[in-house]
């Protein structure tokens, strides 16, 4: 057995056969049509449009510059298009192609292919098999197919799209589309304006700067949206999803996510679920609806909605509007001069520091100032205002609006304070006194005994009050 090469005058269209075993065969100037047949072949093409069949065995093809239609057949080949606008063919086997210039069509079926598009606008078919794809620069189109695949889009507007398998996304330049479908994904974008879908699956998604569209559909998804001003919905699962700097639109989906706004004036939305959501840095709005959620306004002047369900509501530093909405929510105003209104149900309100609007709402609630010039509206229920040191000092009162005597309830637990009516301060310590004054009630209390009021309350319209109005 013997390998044969093949010679053929220059500048004529030629068919060139090899044989059953290894050859090495050249197209001739004027482009030719080669057919390797078996063995392990070296081919090699012409400056022009050259059909090249491998066959059998696995065979290397060099196919020149042209228009080229390239067919490794079985076996493990070796294929380089050459300049020009290409189609290749892998055949079955594992095969390593490179498009290089000009806007090929590689595509392969079994076997686990590494294809390499290189310059132009490619088509690229991973086929069956565990495959390596690389678009290289221009805008192309990479499809895995079966297998758990690797595409690498390069620069360049690219499209990468394989809905089996556990597959690798990367396309780190340009503005580009990326599509998982069932298996365990993992994405990873740059700099573009992109568009992501993860598909069913535990899919990782790390899209990185841009204006960037991230839908994780069904399945536990983690991702990371990066700068830019992104949309990012979970969808089912128990997702991880962090804005990153901007001002990004999340929702959650379905079941109990958790969520990160990070940097940026971020609207985010739970949806359905126990929900655990962070505004981070920026004036967010975040929104629990169904399930019993935890939100934390974090820094920034922020909007917090609970929904549906029992809530936690943080407001943090800033200036912050907090509504429970449904259910039987605490509301913690932080730093900053916060509103909280409980709506329905019977919640809890606490101001925190800062000059705070208290709204109990329907329901019997409980409402406690903090620091700070605060005012409290307990609302339709029995509501319970809660004081204790360094609350509603002096000269910096706290007012509640609409106190019911015989419904509502003042409570000063763990002070040990002795009601003495209308009466003046004896100089005991531990005293609390109410009075008219001006179409207000004063609620005073002297704590050290020195006859002086160390702690003082507004009640609004005037209420007469009883020892049973208080919680001591």
């Amino acid at each position: 057995m013997f390998s044969l090469t093949h010679y053929q005058p220059p500048d004529v269209r030629s068919t060139i056969h090899g044989t059953a075993v290894g050859d090495v065969l050249t197209a001739s100037r004027g482009g030719s049509t080669v057919y390797g047949y078996g063995g392990d072949d070296t081919i090699f093409g012409s400056a022009l449009d050259d059909f090249i069949h491998g066959g059998m065995g696995s065979d290397s093809v060099l196919a020149g510059d042209g228009n080229d239609t390239v067919w490794g057949g079985a076996g493990n080949d070796l294929i380089r298009g050459g300049a020009g606008d290409d189609l290749v063919l892998a055949g079955e086997g594992n095969d390593t192609i490179w498009g290089e210039d000009g806007d090929d069509l590689i595509g392969a079926e079994g076997g686990n292919d590494r294809i390499y598009g290189d310059a132009g606008n490619d088509r690229i078919n991973g086929g069956a098999g565990d495959d390596h794809l690389e678009g290289g620069a221009g805008n192309d189109r990479l499809f895995g197919m079966a297998g758990n695949d690797t595409m690498i889009g390069g620069a360049g507007d690219d499209l990468l799209l394989d809905l089996s398998g556990d597959n690798v996304f990367i396309d780190l330049e340009g503005s580009n589309m990326m599509f998982g479908g069932a298996g365990n994904d993992r994405f990873h974008a740059g700099e573009g304006d992109d568009t992501i879908r993860g598909g069913a699956g535990n899919d990782w998604i790390e899209a990185g700067g841009g204006r960037d569209n991230i839908l994780g559909a069904a399945g536990h998804d983690t991702i990371f949206g990066g700068a830019g001003d992104d949309l990012i919905l979970g969808g089912p699962g128990r997702d991880v999803i962090e804005g990153g700097p901007g001002n990004d639109l999340i929702f959650g989906g379905e079941d109990e996510d958790l969520l990160y706004g990070d940097d940026g004036d971020d609207f985010i939305y739970g949806e359905g679920g126990n929900d655990t959501i962070h505004g981070g840095a920026g004036n967010d709005t975040l929104r629990g609806n169904a399930g019993d959620d935890l939100l934390l306004g974090e820094a920034g002047n922020d909007r917090l909605f609970g929904g549906t369900g029992h809530d936690t509501l943080q407001g943090g530093d800033g200036a912050d509007l907090m509504l429970g909405e449904g259910g039987n929510d605490v509301l913690d105003g932080g730093e900053g001069n916060d509103t909280l209104d409980g709506g329905w149900n019977d919640d809890l309100l606490l101001g925190g520091a800062g000059n705070d609007r208290l709204l109990g709402g329907p329901g019997n609630d409980t409402l406690q100032g903090g620091t700070g010039v605060d005012r409290m509206t307990g609302g339709d229920g029995a509501d319970v205002f809660v004081f204790e040191p360094p609350d509603s000092p002096p000269g910096a009162e706290d007012a509640i609006t609409d106190f019911t005597p015989g419904v509502d309830r003042m409570q000063f637990a763990g002070l040990g304070l002795a009601p003495i009516g209308g009466h003046a301060f004896s100089g005991t310590a531990a005293e609390l006194r109410w009075s008219l004054r001006g179409g207000l009630t004063v609620v005073e209390a002297d704590l050290d005994g020195n006859g002086i009021a160390d702690l003082s309350i507004l009640l609004e319209q005037a209420p007469i009050l009883s020892d049973a109005d208080f919680i001591l």
